[in-house]
């Protein structure tokens, strides 16, 4: 792929240029003796009735209302929130049961117990030294830490059995363990955050002690910001939440030292945190590209949960300490990265994998996979998608090899689904006004990801299954931002109708950009806008990627080396009857069926998510242009729109 280096003369381009552009191969070429105009109009109108039926386009437009966004993340926080309070990635739904024999060391408490075939008849070890660095109830750091975790031995000081620790807990301390207010709305900010490509805020939670007598002593927990990228005045550094203990001391004839709470004062700030996520919430519904995770934004969050909120300190104690001792342990990587992937997992039959180093001991590599196994004990614990399954994944035996791919399609319930638009441009329609200032009136200004070409079913392409091509396809880019560059490449995918399969082949282009070689005009609206060619193909190096039944050679005259390779057929009838030439929301209830068919793969060069065809779900060979707008989070009101014409001023109708 690659620029223009001619820059557009009008009616350059004849009904010879087309000819000795498909026939001879000439592609590059410019023929500067090309003038008659009638016989460009008839080399025009010859191209698309021969060679293209249309133009498949996938873009995000911001000057429109129809999508359709629900932001269901609070709903996504709430169910990671629970698991990693009450559950640790184990999937059950009930607060009473640890799922499936594999209980997760109390991470608040830092509870574990002993290995002995029953969980319920385990004893509990504990360690009071570690605790998260979102520590949650204010008493768990200082006087009465011990009786807040619940009674751990009997009366002859033998560890009690974990069931009776377990109703102990249920019954006097629940209330304990859950995210106040404030945590819960700094982890939608830090979703937010993720999701919209910022550094996630940080908080810093602590004790202190002060006015320390003999007699009497103040506790005061804290909770500020510790850092964040929102630049208001006085977010950082503000205290959510302060609640200051005055205990009571005394001490008996033997010398015995008694704490008692004497009573306390507390404070809560959600003014700040409230403005913050209403602000990150707008920027979201009318800037994001998907809703859910992608599983970059669930790698961010699960490294965020594991080093701001539970804190390495934790990670790497129970790591060292446990993971060789005789106790039913599961990590805490392992468990974090469980719990958020079972909620994100995309469905691709791919696998995921988060590896952990701690920053503090690089001695610690804990590496988690979230394989067949591991997304069938989310199924059975119902964190996944049910959609075309039956009973079978119950009964998930890792040695049948052939009841593996039921899972390799289940999506999770937030995973990454596109909020992008779908419009199919039938035969000359994405071509602009080649005679006007704006050839671009009429396209939509907005975010491209994708553009399929949808070559005509004809005399000349069956014999070839396609469009025969040396070179590639020309297009005219406009944007109203200078500044804005776009990584391209191409996605090649080949489907055998007889066996259900498929080869993808990927091919990175160049950079587009609007500074060098561009050309300045003034729209209707007087605005100054940025126009620049760029033209899509397969380099020749690279044409020995592909199957070699895909690629032609012939020697000519004028060229020994000629190399053909052919775009083939798209053929995929339910996106191109419902999106032709009208825009569809594929985040709408009416194009439920139609999303099913795209993807959302992770930005290479910005951040966030593109919108693509699924080659597993889509069931047609596709040639798809990839436009990946470079990005930064702290580009505030970018313009990261343009749009986009085949231009017929370029060196022959779209083939250049």
């Amino acid at each position: 792929m690659k620029k223009t280096k001619a820059k557009k003369k009008k009616l350059i381009n004849t009904f010879l240029c087309l000819l000795l552009c498909l026939v001879f191969g000439l592609g590059g070429v410019l023929f500067s003796g090309c003038w008659l105009e009638d016989e460009y109009n008839k080399a025009y109108v010859s191209f698309y009735e021969q060679y293209i039926a249309g133009f498949n386009t996938v873009y995000a437009n911001s000057e429109t209302q129809q999508r359709q966004i629900t932001d269901n993340l609070e709903e996504m926080l709430l169910s990671v929130q629970y698991g990693m309070l009450y559950n640790y990635g184990n999937g059950d739904n009930s607060r009473e049961e640890y799922a499936h024999g594999e209980v997760f060391p109390d991470s608040i408490r830092m509870l574990v117990y002993s290995k002995n075939g029953n969980s319920s008849e385990g004893t509990v070890l504990s360690n009071l030294d570690i605790y998260w660095k979102w520590f949650i109830n204010p008493y768990l750091q200082g006087a009465y830490r011990d009786s807040l975790l619940g009674k751990m031995r009997d009366e002859d000081d033998k560890l009690i059995s974990y069931q009776e620790w377990k109703d102990d807990v249920i019954a006097n301390n629940l209330s304990n363990y859950s995210f106040p207010k404030y945590m819960q709305d700094l982890f939608q900010i830090v979703l937010y955050e993720i999701l919209l490509g910022y550094e996630p805020t940080k908080l810093d939670v602590s004790v202190t002690t002060k006015d320390v007598t003999a007699t009497q002593e103040k506790s005061v927990y804290s909770v500020k910001i510790l850092s964040s990228p929102n630049k208001d005045d006085g977010f950082v550094g503000s205290t959510l939440y302060e609640k200051e203990t005055r205990i009571n001391i005394s001490t008996d004839e033997e010398g015995i030292v008694t704490k008692s709470v004497g009573g306390y004062t507390e404070t809560e700030n959600h003014t700040a945190t409230d403005n913050y996520i209403k602000k990150l919430s707008d920027e979201y519904k009318s800037t994001t590209l998907y809703t859910g995770l992608t599983k970059q934004n669930a790698d961010i969050l699960i490294n965020y949960i594991l080093k701001e909120i539970i804190g390495e300190e934790a990670v790497d104690f129970d790591y060292k300490n446990f993971r060789n001792s005789d106790v039913n342990f599961r990590d805490y990587v392992s468990t974090i990265a469980y719990l958020i992937y079972s909620q994100s997992y995309d469905g691709s039959g791919d696998t995921w994998t988060y590896n952990y180093t701690s920053s503090k001991d690089s001695s610690v590599k804990i590496s988690y996979t979230f394989s067949v196994g591991e997304r069938a004990r989310a199924m059975s614990a119902k964190l996944m998608s049910e959609t075309a399954m039956d009973a079978s994944w119950f009964n998930y035996n890792s040695s049948s090899p052939e009841n593996s791919k039921i899972y390799t399609e289940v999506q999770a319930g937030f995973s990454a689904r596109p909020a992008t638009f779908v419009r199919y441009y039938e035969g000359e329609k994405l071509f602009g006004d080649f005679d006007a200032v704006d050839q671009f009136s009429g396209k939509p200004y907005a975010e491209y990801q994708s553009i399929v070409v949808d070559p005509k079913v004809s005399e000349e392409t069956l014999p070839s299954q396609g469009l025969e091509l040396e070179c590639g396809f020309c297009f005219n880019f406009m944007s109203k931002n200078k500044d804005l560059k776009i990584a391209t490449k191409i996605r090649y995918y080949i489907y055998d109708e007889e066996t259900g399969t498929g080869k993808l082949y990927e091919f990175d282009g160049d950079t587009i950009d609007f500074v060098s070689g561009a050309n300045t005009f003034k729209n209707s609206a007087g605005e100054t806008c940025y126009e620049n060619d760029f033209a899509f193909s397969i380099d020749t190096t690279e044409l020995e990627k592909l199957d070699p039944t895909l690629v032609r050679h012939e020697v000519q005259e004028n060229d020994p080396n000629a190399c053909y390779y052919t775009v083939p057929f798209f053929k995929n009838s339910e996106i191109i009857q419902k999106a032709k030439d009208s825009e569809l929301s594929l985040s709408s209830e009416d194009a439920s069926k139609i999303a099913r068919l795209y993807k959302v793969i992770e930005s290479e060069k910005g951040y966030g998510g593109l919108t693509v065809l699924d080659e597993k779900k889509v069931k047609s060979s596709f040639f798809e242009i990839v436009l990946d707008v470079i990005k930064s989070p702290e580009d505030e009101n970018t313009d990261y729109n343009f749009s986009l014409v085949v231009s017929g001023t370029l060196l022959n109708p779209g083939i250049y």
